[in-house]
């Protein structure tokens, strides 16, 4: 069969997050239903369309996103809900998310400061807050991108710029120097988490579902005016910080 099983599943996914299983089967069942006699041979001889192959897949693409959006639609705008997955994301994580931001205040940009490195390095180890602050923007992000300009690619900046983070400690530099790298890797970082906070504000403000969800507190370039205050954060972890499994280390 012409028609690519990866094309087929990248459709099927999203057509599930949005719409449930059964909309996404039915999503791909109508691309293949009409891609078939278009991509077959009708007279013993090689369709058109099947060649050459860029051509043939360029076609295809462009039957995909439009017979899939004709089946499913386009995603909910502020006009309509929210797909449950979203709403669910947010409702669950938001807690997770702020205080990914909190740490980034209260803890890590401290330590660069101090030039705690030892300490610091702890604190960025793989399985430790990296692992909390990417678990915190990827289940808000991850499948509702289309909700959330801006923050689509966050989880991916975040994970390169701890790598990154960890990499300046690691090296033989006088403080002065790290001291200046680190910290604007750990902006980068805090910017970066920012626009998923940012992205989610916009949202709850335009969708009446999302409404009783506080505002997340967006870490300002001045981080004395940032909202939080660190009476407002313990650094021992509970269950209503998301995932106590992934934040043994500030115990």
């Amino acid at each position: 069969m012409v028609l690519r099983w990866s094309q087929q599943m990248v459709l099927s996914k999203r057509c599930r997050l949005r719409h449930g299983w059964f909309a996404g089967c039915s999503c791909v069942a109508f691309v293949v239903a009409l891609s078939w006699p278009l991509c077959s041979k009708t007279d013993g001889s090689v369709s058109a369309w099947t060649s050459p192959p860029r051509r043939r897949d360029q076609f295809l693409t462009i039957g995909l996103w439009t017979v899939g959006q004709a089946v499913v639609g386009t995603p909910s705008s502020a006009s309509g809900e929210v797909v449950p997955l979203l709403d669910k994301s947010l409702r669950r994580h938001a807690k997770q998310l702020q205080r990914a931001a909190d740490v980034l205040v209260f803890d890590v940009r401290p330590m660069i400061y101090a030039g705690n490195w030892t300490k610091l390095a702890e604190v960025l180890k793989f399985d430790a807050f990296p692992n909390e602050a990417w678990h915190s923007a990827a289940y808000v992000v991850q499948g509702n991108e289309d909700f959330l300009p801006g923050a689509e690619d966050a989880p991916q900046v975040l994970d390169r710029t701890f790598r990154d983070l960890r990499s300046i400690i690691a090296k033989d530099l006088d403080d002065g120097r790290k001291r200046e790298q680190a910290l604007q890797a750990w902006w980068v970082a805090t910017a970066t988490v920012n626009s998923v906070m940012s992205a989610a504000n916009n949202l709850i403000a335009s969708e009446p579902t999302l409404n009783d969800i506080p505002n997340f507190a967006v870490v300002p370039e001045d981080v004395s005016q940032y909202l939080r205050k660190p009476e407002q954060y313990s650094r021992k972890c509970t269950v209503l910080d998301g995932l106590p499994s992934l934040l043994k280390w500030c115990q």
